[in-house]
């Protein structure tokens, strides 16, 4: 073959760099898009969670209103009435069941605020936990991404570039691997 067909060396790399850069872009943005379908996954994992969460909660408390209703019943049942509860008034027997009916109260309301805040810590917990499972299902788009954008930085600059380029590219790679490191 002829070599005047053929472009000059500087043309011909700046071809392939183009091709190459091309290419990374292309994968770049698959690497994106894999990234953005975890993060709608995990939206909609969260999403669920908290409607499960907040049903969880809605029925404990609805249970503990009926709890409370019966235990309330309970209590008004220890009070007698007609002759025997005068009798009972009488004697102070009645302010006797009314401070243990104060007493049985104050604990019940002590054991359905632990209930809730127990439930509560039980949904925070769940809630970190999913947010780093949904971290780390993203991180290796995230890294391919940071990867791929400073490779076609640096095949964008030839290695030619001024020391200030090649600088930044350095700079860029550090600050990708910090990134990684810090999640």
């Amino acid at each position: 073959g002829e070599a005047d067909g053929l472009p000059d060396v500087d043309r011909a790399q700046a071809i392939a760099a183009k091709q190459v850069t091309d290419r990374l872009k292309v994968l770049k943005a698959a690497q994106q898009e894999q990234a953005d379908c975890e993060a709608q996954a995990a939206q909609r994992e969260a999403d669920r969670m908290k409607e499960r969460q907040a049903r969880a909660a809605e029925a404990l408390k609805q249970d503990h209103a009926k709890r409370r209703e019966a235990e309330q019943q309970a209590r008004q049942q220890h009070l007698r009435k007609g002759l025997a509860g005068l009798l009972d008034r009488v004697t102070g027997r009645r302010k006797r069941t009314l401070l243990q009916n104060e007493a049985e109260k104050a604990a019940t309301d002590q054991r359905d605020q632990t209930e809730a805040h127990t439930l509560q810590q039980l949904q925070r917990q769940a809630f970190i936990e999913q947010r780093k499972r949904a971290a780390n299902a993203r991180r290796p788009f995230k890294e391919a991404v940071k990867e791929l954008e400073t490779d076609i930085w640096t095949i964008d600059k030839p290695p030619s570039a001024p020391p200030k380029d090649r600088d930044k590219a350095q700079h860029m790679a550090k600050e990708s691997f910090k990134a990684v490191r810090r999640q």
